[in-house]
């Protein structure tokens, strides 16, 4: 009951105080295996009411939804965020995050009839989640051009943990690739990469593997094109 109340004020907070700025961020994504394949259409608002950072984001499958997210920061300068739940209506899947006072709890289900199992993890201030990485990226942008290697944590709902990930320039430029810094698990997990704009400001492409399920109830590995 709880999540669905906050859930409900997270959607309210884009259709109240109209005159409170939003940002529309929109994406096409497309199989990286078949580039002609357009695979979803992305529409993100972002909303600032008072010192609370709302994302809202939604995923077309033509015009057919295929996911929503929800994610917001009381702090817009945090990183990992208070609230965040990302729902796949085609195949059921769900991964939701609840974070407060130096942990988070951390639910994921694959699909719809799956139990929703749970778990309590510790963070520490480097940890980061979904829109949490975009600016931590952001924030240490000149000292990942300088050429610095930087470790962050980042939550895996379907793990119901964190990994340790290595953040870096590829070769000083405005592509930034992140890794497990494990070296079994980099030998499993590949590297996902995030290009910026040349201030680290505004993601403009990403390729790597979506957690947005397609018909086969696989994640795809995708190339993603954004306009600001």
């Amino acid at each position: 009951m709880r999540n669905t109340l906050f859930i409900l004020f997270s959607v309210l907070a884009f259709t109240s105080l109209k005159a409170q700025k939003i940002k529309t961020v929109t994406g096409e994504m497309r199989l990286k295996e078949d580039t002609s394949v357009i695979y979803l259409t992305e529409i993100k608002k972002v909303k600032t009411l008072g010192d609370t950072l709302y994302i809202k984001t939604v995923f077309f499958k033509g015009k057919e939804v295929l996911a929503e997210k929800f994610c917001s920061f009381y702090k817009p300068t945090d990183y990992l965020p208070n609230f965040y739940e990302i729902r796949n209506t085609s195949s059921g899947r769900v991964e939701q995050v609840n974070c407060k006072n130096n942990s988070c709890t951390i639910k994921f289900k694959r699909f719809a009839d799956d139990k929703l199992d749970s778990a309590k993890v510790k963070f520490d201030d480097n940890t980061v989640h979904d829109e949490g990485l975009s600016r931590y990226v952001t924030k240490n942008w000149t000292k990942l051009k300088n050429g610095e290697v930087l470790l962050v944590d980042i939550l895996v709902p379907s793990r119901l943990t964190s990994y340790e990930f290595e953040v870096k320039s590829v070769n000083n430029s405005n592509i930034i690739e992140i890794s497990p810094s494990n070296f079994l698990i980099k030998q499993f997990v590949s590297p996902m990469y995030l290009s910026f704009d040349k201030t680290g400001t505004n993601v403009l492409e990403f390729d790597g593997m979506t957690n947005i399920a397609n018909d086969k109830n696989k994640l795809p590995v995708i190339h993603a094109i954004y306009k600001h």
